[in-house]
């Protein structure tokens, strides 16, 4: 059972992790601006947003209030439109 729940949260977090990685290049695109510069500004290596973006690694906590502040919304809104 405990396999099963673990196994459901886990998918849960991969799918919200996907929406707010395609929300964030959403709003990059919105915002007619690069991925590269978004990495510049909250002191990341394009390579590394890359990553996070495409889902090879979840965003944490710190890193999406900075692309948050860094695009001019909050992490509220940003979660918002991921849903």
């Amino acid at each position: 059972m405990k396999n099963v729940i673990w196994r459901t949260v886990r998918h849960m977090a991969e799918m919200k992790s996907e929406a707010l990685a395609a929300e964030i290049r959403a709003e990059v695109a919105r915002q007619r601006r690069t991925t590269t510069d978004l990495a510049t500004e909250i002191g990341m290596s394009g390579a590394a947003l890359g990553r996070r973006l495409r889902g090879e690694h979840p965003f944490d906590v710190t890193e999406l209030e900075q692309i948050a502040r860094a695009l001019g919304i909050s992490v509220t809104d940003l979660w918002a439109r991921a849903s």
